[in-house]
């Protein structure tokens, strides 16, 4: 059959659907019209709507009302056949498609993306756009809330404007309907009357491809994670990606984010969206949680609008009501129980105004209850936001009532690949269809997934698979669609206000830690007077000018050698209390951080990447808040130590002192830091290697060995000692200045 026959078929195939959709609406008009005072919607409505691949689907969408009166009944019978002449016509034209879809004349007929059909586009619009206006009028008259007291166009006919005269598929028509009513709802006369067009986008995926590189017994290979992916998903819809541990879900997820490209291979594309906002949220729920919930969501509001100062709180306000969390609005983070902590996380990125929204196991350790309520919420955000937005997120075994509440099921098996992509109405019928039906007993998203995991074997995949294998789709036919990577928007934000927003916040926690803070002083306290009798008070008298004090006193000459003896003591262990204290000024600083910060760093990670704020805005906030802690702690230590030793009693010296040490504290802990933003998966791992730290800088410091005796390499490694460099510091501060002019001159 060549291509002018397919085409001739197909169109022969969408005129008769057409026809009857056309008689369907006008009877159904007419009938509406007559029946005004009894206000019931008619039973079902038939319409078309084409998916991103061209693929063309059926949806009989149910009324709220299943009250008929006899005018109704007089044409059931006439209803029911239509519906069944449809639906043949449908599964003909979707055989047809799934058939024929290599050829590229016949692709560009069903999706509408050829040049030669730009005229007939335009002329379906003129005709749309009235039989819109026809629907609109009609919905008003059913719902008894239209504004021209019953007026009715008698004398508008369907026929003439829904005719099919071209190639065209009516998408503009059907993606309007779809944008009043959405997949798998009822098309209540109350939602199909919107205040805000929105024009839906779509992103469409082609061939993925991730592989990983492996090291094993010192052979490096490379492991594929997901394998000739291909699929979509739409704004306006809650779409679940579903699969057998290990398949590649949550990797999946990431690279939709943003977040994994080195592997990767394929296409990503969207349509119709310049600018595509995404916000992920992890599996896990990493919230400050000495923080209320209103603060919580207060701060998360400040930041993602830092130029806006309006409605902020009344943002707040309706997004406390709309998550079902205003009973815990004053309760600490902590408090709250996972299936709210689990709201409040979904909740904070909705200020930035995503437009894809994508959760990684919403509802893991959250019971049936929670876990509905969580995909309800999920639900509402999508049809009640007044821009296009989508939901995409991963889910493990879900009952069959949330399974049956996503609109759109994306299946990955257990190697990577494509099982299934569609509504859940149709997942049963499609078991039935490759002769694997689930039975009554089993739970049909339970089935799937051991069919995923290849429980039953590999026949039924293999079957599975080859159903939808119409989906891959010729490479020309997405290559003229935008780039997904060049529409995601990076929001750019303000240095001073983020920042004051941070410091705002984090001066906040600081003062419900404030007894964390009181335990360090104590400690710092009881390590300086600890220190402080060890040495004594006589160590500081050592001034190292042993040949001034023998030119000064007439000192007899059997006694030289017990002063030499006695300076040489004090002068050592004043040397010792001066690298003790570096010792503790160093282990204070990294262990203060090498715990807490693992969480804090989960913290930074989610809400840079989903563009809060800039790193160096966290940075001068954290600086600012732990430069008052360390002078706090440094100063304890100081005015402990240095009296109680008998150390030169110069203001200036005893300011250096304070600085050094000071300036020792806050460099250990930003290398607490470092080592818990680096092992911040492993917080044990992260304590050992902080804590290994400090030795070999003693080593190398200068105080074990003398620099001049070390061997060459330990002499570089020297260099990075920040022991090393201290100690100098120090040295130079009790004994350098002339301190010698100073004591005997003077005197």
């Amino acid at each position: 059959m060549n291509e002018s026959d397919l085409v001739d078929t197909l169109r022969h195939n969408m005129l008769d659907l057409n026809e009857n959709l056309a008689n369907k609406i006008k009877l159904d008009a007419n009938l509406k019209q007559r029946n005004l005072s009894s206000q019931s919607s008619y039973n079902q409505k038939t319409h078309l709507t084409t998916n991103p691949f061209g693929l063309l689907n059926h949806s009989a969408r149910s009324d709220r009302n299943q009250h008929h009166n006899q005018q109704h009944q007089q044409h059931s019978s006439y209803q029911n056949q239509s519906k069944l002449s449809n639906s043949r016509l449908f599964e003909t034209i979707r055989r047809f498609s799934h058939q024929h879809l290599q050829s590229p004349f016949v692709s560009a007929l069903v999706m509408g993306e050829t040049d030669n059909l730009h005229s007939i586009k335009d002329q379906y619009r003129r005709d749309d756009q009235a039989l819109d206006d026809h629907i609109d009028r009609r919905d008003h008259i059913i719902d008894g809330s239209s504004e021209d007291n019953g007026q009715h166009d008698e004398n508008f006919d369907p026929n003439q404007h829904y005719q099919y005269g071209s190639q065209n598929h009516h998408h503009q028509h059907h993606q309007h309907y779809r944008n009043r009513v959405g997949p798998n709802e009822t098309a209540s006369p109350a939602r199909a009357i919107t205040k805000h067009k929105i024009n839906h986008f779509q992103v469409i995926w082609k061939n993925i491809n991730y592989s990983v590189k492996v090291r094993k017994n010192f052979h490096q290979s490379t492991r594929k994670i997901l394998k000739n992916l291909s699929g979509y998903f739409q704004s306006g819809e809650v779409t679940a990606i579903m699969g057998p541990s290990g398949a590649g879900k949550s990797t999946f997820l990431e690279i939709l984010a943003g977040r994994k490209s080195k592997g990767l291979t394929g296409h990503l594309k969207v349509r119709n969206i310049e600018q595509l906002r995404i916000a992920y949220v992890p599996q896990n729920n990493y919230l400050m949680h000495n923080l209320t919930v209103f603060e919580t969501l207060k701060f998360s509001c400040e930041i993602s609008s830092a130029k806006s100062t309006k409605n902020k709180v009344k943002k707040v306000e309706k997004i406390i009501k709309q998550f079902g969390i205003m009973k815990i609005r004053d309760t600490m983070i902590e408090r709250c129980s996972g299936g709210q902590q689990r709201r409040i996380s979904i909740a904070v990125e909705l200020f930035s105004n995503p437009n894809c929204l994508i959760l990684d196991e919403p509802t893991t350790g959250l019971d049936s209850a929670s876990c509905a309520s969580v995909v309800k919420i999920l639900k509402e955000i999508v049809q009640t936001r007044k821009y296009p937005m989508a939901t995409l997120a991963t889910i493990h075994q879900p009952s069959y009532a949330v399974f049956t509440d996503f609109n759109l099921i994306y299946i990955i098996n257990r190697y990577g690949q494509n099982l299934y992509i569609g509504s859940p109405s149709t997942l049963l019928s499609t078991l039935e269809k490759i002769q694997y039906p689930c039975d009554r007993y089993n739970s049909p998203p339970d089935y799937i997934i051991e069919i995923a995991a290849e429980d039953h074997g590999s026949k039924p995949m293999r079957l599975m698979q080859k159903e939808f294998k119409g989906l891959n789709l010729e490479m020309k036919q997405i290559k003229s669609l935008v780039s997904y990577q060049k529409t995601q928007v990076y929001r750019k934000t303000e240095l001073i206000s983020s920042t004051l927003i941070l410091l705002n916040r984090s001066g906040l926690r600081f003062v419900r830690r404030v007894n964390y803070l009181l335990i360090r002083i104590v400690v710092i306290a009881l390590l300086s007077v600890w220190f402080a009798l060890t040495f004594g008070r006589n160590v500081g008298l050592s001034s190292g000018c042993l040949l001034r004090k023998l030119q000064f006193y007439n000192i007899p000459t059997e006694k030289l050698s017990t002063l030499f003896e006695d300076e040489l003591m004090l002068t050592m262990q004043n040397n010792c209390c001066i690298f003790f204290g570096l010792i503790v000024g160093t282990l204070s600083g990294i262990t203060s951080t090498v715990l807490e910060f693992p969480k804090e760093m989960h913290i930074l990670m989610k809400e840079y990447r989903n563009g809060w704020y800039t790193c160096l805005s966290y940075f001068i906030n954290k600086t600012i808040i732990d430069i008052p802690v360390q002078i706090i702690l440094s100063a304890i230590y100081v005015v402990i130590i240095y009296p109680y030793t008998n150390q030169p009693a110069q203001y200036f010296r005893e300011f250096y002192y304070f600085l050094l040490t000071f300036l020792v504290s806050l460099i250990a802990e930003s290398i607490g830091s470092a080592v818990s933003a680096i092992f911040m998966n492993a917080p044990s791992l992260a304590v050992f290697v902080a804590g290994s730290i400090p030795l070999p800088m003693m080593l190398v410091g200068g105080f074990m060995v003398r620099y001049e005796r070390m061997p060459f390499l330990f002499r570089m490694a020297s260099w990075t000692s920040l022991m090393k460099y201290a100690y100098e510091g120090l040295i130079v501060d009790i004994y350098g200045f002339e301190r010698c002019r100073y004591n005997y001159d003077n005197f």
